[in-house]
């Protein structure tokens, strides 16, 4: 799978900042089939926690 980083969000998806991506998964799902149901449709917005700290790098 491959996800773009998005600063506008899309409408149609779960908008989630890179920065709440890991919390949100961990607190969300169970398994990695849960994993799979939520990022199939997730929009990864390319936002900075503040304007200190540039966004996270997803690798």
């Amino acid at each position: 799978m491959c996800f773009k980083k998005r600063q506008l969000q899309v409408e149609s998806k779960k908008n989630i900042t890179s920065f709440e991506l890991m919390p949100y998964l961990l607190s969300n799902c169970e398994t990695t089939d849960d994993v799979k149901k939520i990022l199939a449709d997730a929009s990864i917005l390319n936002v900075s926690f503040s304007e200190k700290l540039p966004a996270a790098d997803l690798h």
